[in-house]
């Protein structure tokens, strides 16, 4: 049997199901901590993944990370990335404001791969495979829209192959899925104080943009100094960059969700 049972957006909820038979009962189940909410899927390259120089934590309760199999509360590392890193991501901050914002259930499916370039994303190759993966397992509209944060390796790469090949990835995507997926890129070039962007990616991204293949994501290579690790020099980001990329995730997208529930 089934059955549809509609829920109002929020949480935590819990169930209790059990199956009787002429009076009797013959079994029953709990199922405790469910919501309803907004989920995202995020991908591309390290600052996508869990890189930053400290993990750090969400403090609402209520963001949640997925890792194809199971839900977890979304405290630092992410579950589900491909290079299963261990340090600290953007995703609690983002997930903590978004609940700030919408008091709903924040939930996170990242799966991406640090170091690596567009072309280890391209779809006959093994990362598209995993991000294809978490988004069947999330199903059809499971999620609100994949969050693109890479460039920073391809910085060298022509900008009209990096735009060609990014487009590849998005438009593979939706075919794959048979659904029309929303993507927001981040525009990402950084890689120390003496290379704070590059134009090469900077100019790519935008035309994406430009071109609707893509929602604009925020623009992280303002995130210098103090925002970078090992004491400003690094590529990756201090906890304080980590708070400060998530709230540009949330500035970004909570837009977009407004627009889609009034929809």
């Amino acid at each position: 049997f089934d059955e549809e049972i509609p829920f109002p957006a929020g949480g935590w909820f819990s169930m209790k199901l059990k199956l009787e038979k002429a009076g009797r009962v013959l079994d029953e189940q709990r199922v405790d901590k469910f919501g309803v909410g907004e989920v995202f899927v995020g991908a591309g390259q390290s600052n996508s993944t869990n890189s930053g120089q400290f993990k750090t934590k969400q403090t609402s309760g209520m963001v949640s990370s997925f890792d194809g199999e199971h839900w977890q509360i979304a405290d630092d590392p992410q579950i589900g990335v491909a290079d299963h890193s261990q340090g600290g991501s953007y995703y609690p901050a983002f997930g903590d404001a978004l609940y700030e914002h919408y008091h709903v259930p924040i939930g996170i499916a990242a799966t991406g791969f640090g170091g690596t370039s567009v072309n280890a994303w391209q779809p006959s190759e093994g990362l598209f495979a995993h991000m294809m993966t978490r988004l069947q397992q999330l199903g059809p509209h499971g999620f609100r829209a994949i969050l693109w944060h890479q460039g920073e390796t391809d910085v060298g790469m022509p900008s009209r192959e990096y735009y060609e090949k990014l487009q590849r990835v998005i438009v593979s995507s939706r075919k794959k899925a048979g659904w029309d997926i929303p993507w927001f890129v981040a525009q990402v070039s950084y890689h120390n104080p003496e290379r704070p962007s590059s134009d090469t990616t900077r100019t790519a991204q935008a035309k994406i943009w430009a071109d609707k293949i893509a929602h604009a994501g925020p623009d992280t290579d303002t995130l210098t100094g103090d925002h970078r690790d090992l004491d400003g020099l690094g590529i990756h980001f201090s906890p304080k960059g980590l708070k400060a990329h998530g709230l540009l995730w949330a500035k970004i997208v909570q837009p977009f969700i407004d627009e889609s529930l009034i929809e």
